[in-house]
């Protein structure tokens, strides 16, 4: 025999406590609660920050070095033209030497 059968039988007897009993059997269980969502970081996530860290890192280092240069070349600058007066105060100073020789 079916199962619907089965209850329609009890149901006709008499039965009708044990039939609720088995309606609740064939009930779908309650739905589960909700989880709460879990916040997933990725690998590529941590990989863009490793990777955004490194970039910056690259680019200071870049600048300075570029200030630097640009440091060591106006000092190199300068340099030249400290020497380039002194040798013109040198030639003037001979220049005056020869000039009281006269």
């Amino acid at each position: 025999m079916g199962l619907k059968v089965e209850m329609e039988l009890k149901r006709e007897m008499g039965e009708a406590d044990e039939c609720r009993d088995f309606d609740n059997v064939l009930q779908k269980p309650l739905a589960k609660e909700n989880t709460k969502p879990v916040e997933i970081k990725l690998h590529t996530q941590q990989r863009a920050v490793k990777r955004a860290i490194f970039n910056y890192s690259v680019a200071t280092k870049l600048y300075l070095m570029e200030q630097q240069k640009k440091q060591v070349e106006k000092l190199q600058k300068l340099a030249q033209v400290n020497r380039m007066t002194l040798n013109v105060y040198r030639f003037l100073y001979k220049l005056a030497q020869v000039a009281e020789g006269i």
